[in-house]
């Protein structure tokens, strides 16, 4: 099974903390990329427009794939 996470949706909901927005995603990436090794799962993690500047990207992280929209 392949999930898809709202990295913004969890990010606010878990990461409340004083660091920039960059720093937070990062860290995020990191705990969804051990626990995606952990579990052998596939994951993909979206970042929305509404906190990203430019254009879409995508990017691949260990076993996760990440886009920004």
């Amino acid at each position: 099974m392949h999930y898809i996470i709202d990295g913004y949706n969890l990010l606010f909901a878990t990461h409340l903390c004083e660091q920039s927005l960059e720093a937070q995603r990062e860290e995020l990436i990191q705990e969804i990329c051990e626990k995606s090794e952990e579990k052998n799962l596939s994951i993909t993690v979206v970042f929305d427009a509404h906190h990203q500047q430019g254009e879409a990207s995508f990017r691949k992280h260990d076993q996760i794939n990440i886009i920004f929209t």
